[in-house]
């Protein structure tokens, strides 16, 4: 006689159990045959942050404060019908400019409108002292960023290494002409003197206009 299991339901149970069991396996060996691995980004985080901070590049600076060529007869023009005004516009653009490309707040420039204002209430005093910085640190920034050996600036004539210098002592030298000339000859030197002192001015000015230019890779446009 053929013994019958006295507990079929614990052995059906047991069936159920392992059949279970072999389909969370399978389960899980699907899992991570399809789970992709993560990458690795500890190399591309050590690459970013070792890598220099690159230097604004003049197309970016020109669209975001609008600083073009300006022609000679423009800038000569316009010093002339305004009585120098148009030099502390020319000044305000060439301090933004120049704020724009520097990567450090030490440039010992401050805010353009600063500027500008300094230049007005200081009888001069500040207008030399941004005739001497702006040239200075545009050539700073030109060195930083390639000097002539830049692309950009091919073709584009480099200002004077002796400009700063030179706006600066014959700044003053025309301040005390002036001094004199109004003190102790009732302005006839100045008057004499006048036209001379014009155009040194305004070849300061536009030397100035052309060293921002060349340290912003922005050319003459061609006719």
């Amino acid at each position: 006689m053929v013994e019958e299991n006295p507990n079929p339901k614990k052995e059906d149970s047991k069936k159920e159990d392992s059949k279970k069991g072999d389909s969370f396996d399978k389960l899980l060996n699907k899992k991570t045959k399809t789970t992709p691995k993560k990458k690795d980004t500890s190399e591309n985080l050590d690459s970013t942050i070792s890598s220099p901070p690159k230097v604004n590049s003049s197309s970016s600076t020109q669209n975001v404060i609008n600083f073009t060529y300006q022609p000679t007869i423009k800038v000569v023009a316009l010093l002339f019908f305004t009585c120098g005004i148009y030099g502390l516009f020319l000044l305000y653009k060439h301090v933004e400019i120049i704020q724009a490309q520097s990567e450090d707040n030490n440039d010992g420039l401050i805010n353009p409108i600063v500027a500008v204002l300094l230049s007005l209430f200081t009888c001069g005093l500040g207008g030399l002292y941004f005739n001497y910085k702006v040239p200075e640190r545009a050539a700073y920034i030109t060195r930083k960023t390639g000097g002539n050996t830049n692309p950009n600036r091919e073709g584009i004539k480099p200002p004077m290494k002796e400009l700063p210098v030179i706006a600066l002592f014959g700044g003053v030298f025309w301040i005390f002409t002036d001094i004199i000339g109004l003190f102790f000859t009732a302005s006839v030197l100045i008057w004499i003197l006048l036209p001379v002192e014009l155009l040194f001015w305004s070849w300061i000015f536009l030397s100035i206009q052309r060293s921002v230019e060349y340290m912003a890779c922005i050319r003459e446009p061609e006719q």
